[in-house]
C-alpha cells in the first residue's frame, strides 16, 4: 500500500484547475527521469543561469562544511535549544535542527512582547543565517 495516498488525493484535488484547463499531469518516477525530460524538453526555456546547482555552486570551503555535517551528524542530528537574557530575565529563546543534507529548521523564535521591536528578532535570523552557512547547510526552513 501506497503511503502517501492521502498526498495523492490532495494533489489531483489542488491542481485539478490545470486538468480543468484541459491540461494533463503525469507523476514520473523518480528524480532521474524528471531531470533527464527537462534537459530534453525544456533546458532551451531555462537558461543555466536561473538554474542554480547548488552543489555546484559551492566554494571549497562550502563543500568541506557539507562534508562535515555529514561525518558528524550521523543519526544525530545538530540541534540548538537557546535562551536570551537580560540582566538574568529570559527576553527571548529559540531553537533549530538539522533537517536533511543541507537544511537547518527554524522551528521556534519567540521574543518577550516588552523587547521586541529592538532588534532581536532581527539579529537572530542575521546570526542563524551566518551560523549555518559557516556551518556548511544550504538552506534555512522556518516553522514560525
Amino acid at each position: 500500500m501506497d503511503p502517501w495516498t492521502h498526498a495523492r488525493a490532495s494533489f489531483q484535488r489542488h491542481f485539478a484547475p490545470l486538468v480543468d484547463r484541459g491540461l494533463e499531469l503525469e507523476r514520473l518516477p523518480d528524480a532521474p527521469a524528471y531531470w533527464s525530460l527537462h534537459a530534453a524538453t525544456l533546458s532551451e526555456h531555462f537558461p543555466p543561469e536561473v538554474f542554480f546547482d547548488l552543489p555546484a555552486l559551492r566554494t571549497g570551503a562550502e563543500r568541506r562544511g557539507q562534508a562535515e555535517l555529514a561525518r558528524v551528524s550521523g543519526e544525530q542530528p545538530l540541534r540548538d535549544f537557546t535562551v536570551v537574557r537580560e540582566r538574568g530575565d529570559v527576553v527571548a529563546m529559540f531553537s533549530g535542527e538539522q533537517r536533511g543534507e543541507g537544511a537547518y529548521r527554524m522551528w521556534h523564535t519567540h521574543v518577550r512582547t516588552d523587547h521586541r521591536r529592538r532588534g532581536i528578532y532581527r539579529q537572530l535570523l542575521e546570526s542563524t543565517i551566518a551560523y549555518t552557512r559557516e556551518l556548511g547547510f544550504d538552506a534555512i526552513t522556518s516553522e514560525h
